[in-house]
């Protein structure tokens, strides 16, 4: 047990070192034309509030979950997703997370997409405003983005601010994974699974 906390601090330390490169810029900018906007379930994304707000370019976006209805089968069928083709093989992230429903957290989980599949972030069991920072390891061409889900899309919406969006310059990605390997970091599940975070 020490010892991966040892390798964690270790991670987490070099993480905060990273040489990366502004990534909502450029290709990834907010305002350009490469991000697209998906609306799932119906009705769309749990109906209004829902939206993807990027007035805060270049430094973060957010992203606001329905709150009137979602008539299909189950938490993650209405989503709103914002998504990008990307042009690189990792990202780093900070996310802060905020439920405004009676209910908590659980019926509204925010995470990112990697080729269509969910991996969660937030913590059902967790308090309305959660936070942390991921670190997600893809290829070039992948489909990556983010989502904010909502299960009976009633009761409160829920939103997610991403901010910190980094790309690591290539020379610093291989210390990166095997630090994020010792500290047990790396595994991540197909569907809607929960991510590694630090």
């Amino acid at each position: 047990m020490r010892q991966l906390a040892t390798a964690g601090m270790i991670a987490l330390g070099i993480l905060m070192s990273v040489p990366a490169s502004a990534a909502f810029t450029g290709y990834y900018s907010l305002t350009g034309p490469n991000w697209t906007t998906t609306l799932t379930g119906d009705p769309p994304a749990g109906g209004a509030p829902v939206g993807v707000d990027i007035t805060g370019a270049p430094s973060s976006l957010a992203l606001t979950g329905g709150d009137f209805g979602c008539n299909t089968a189950t938490v993650d069928d209405c989503t709103v997703q914002f998504t990008i083709s990307s042009q690189n093989s990792a990202f780093l992230f900070h996310w802060e997370y905020e439920s405004q429903d009676l209910l908590g957290p659980s019926g509204d989980p925010f995470g990112y997409l990697l080729n269509s599949s969910l991996v969660q972030l937030t913590d059902d069991s967790g308090s309305s405003s959660q936070s942390g920072d991921a670190v997600v390891f893809l290829h070039a061409g992948d489909s990556f983005g983010f989502y904010l889900a909502c299960g009976d899309c009633n009761l409160g919406s829920a939103s997610a601010t991403i901010s910190a969006f980094a790309v690591p310059e290539p020379g610093s990605l291989a210390l990166l994974a095997v630090a994020l390997a010792g500290a047990g970091m790396t595994r991540r599940r197909v569907g809607r699974g929960r991510a590694a975070t630090l």
